[in-house]
């Protein structure tokens, strides 16, 4: 068993890019305060902390799976909060436009990974839309859609016509079930 606390962060870099989700899970940890910070900056009415947060940890990740551990000429703490400012300034900035609906396309994920890799992942998260799929109901499988998609409440209520307090419990819904069935997504 891997003491991820003893490997500096190139390792666990390679260890996250070879999808090791425990690896990451600890560089999340690390980061945390930075990403809270870059978060915190961008709270207002049309943004909550735990939206900004969610883009943050994408961010962190994507970040992750590009980062070129040969070069030593910016450190992965830059390169990191550089990718996770730039992708919450965006999200903030569409925010302050308006709602951009656009329907979620599941065959649009881009991966950085070559051919091969981007067709694995890809083929993964359709096995994970069809097992949450089959956990959720229809109202929360669409709200999950959209979720995913990265739209804020209003955007899910505008695209659904339901009000914010039905979509706040879709998704409390959803998130709970989702953390209780977690063990169905995992690949190993």
């Amino acid at each position: 068993m891997t003491d991820y606390k003893e490997l500096d962060i190139k390792e666990l870099i390679s260890l996250a890019k070879a999808r090791d989700d425990e690896a990451f899970k600890h560089i999340l940890e690390l980061y945390k305060p930075m990403l809270m910070k870059v978060a915190s900056g961008f709270v207002s009415e049309k943004l909550n902390i735990d939206e900004i947060y969610s883009e943050a940890a994408i961010a962190l990740h994507r970040a992750c799976m590009s980062y070129d551990l040969t070069k030593s000429d910016v450190t992965f703490g830059l390169y990191a909060r550089i990718c996770v400012y730039r992708r919450v300034y965006d999200l903030s900035a569409k925010m302050s436009r308006g709602p951009k609906l656009v329907p979620f396309d599941e065959h649009a994920v881009v991966f950085d990974d070559g051919l091969e890799m981007r067709l694995e992942g890809r083929e993964r998260f359709e096995e994970h839309l069809k097992r949450a799929k089959k956990i959720l109901s229809g109202y929360e499988y669409e709200v999950f859609l959209c979720y995913i998609n990265g739209d804020t409440t209003q955007q899910i209520c505008e695209k659904l016509s339901r009000d914010v307090k039905s979509v706040e419990n879709a998704k409390s819904r959803m998130l709970k079930r989702l953390r209780e069935e977690s063990v169905i997504f995992s690949d190993s």
